[in-house]
């Protein structure tokens, strides 16, 4: 992350890679994945999910919200 960031001139989305950045040392501690750091400019913008980490981040995004309204809401039909 590092790395990426000193190459470029302007980093807009500190935020979003520090986000993928812990998410790749959960993924790393928990599940014994590695991935090369990417951006969040450079994800696909297809929004769908094609590797264990994409849904990974999907989640990890999504986890306050989940937090907040609670399984309850989810679950009911």
């Amino acid at each position: 992350m590092v790395q990426y960031w000193s190459r470029k001139m302007l980093v807009s989305s500190t935020a979003d890679d520090t986000r993928t950045f812990s998410l790749h040392v959960l993924s790393r501690v928990g599940f014994g994945k590695t991935y090369a750091f990417q951006s969040h400019e450079e994800r696909s913008p297809t929004g769908v999910a094609k590797s264990c980490k994409e849904s990974l981040q999907i989640i990890f995004d999504n986890c306050v919200l989940l937090f907040v309204i609670g399984t309850d809401f989810i679950s009911k039909k």
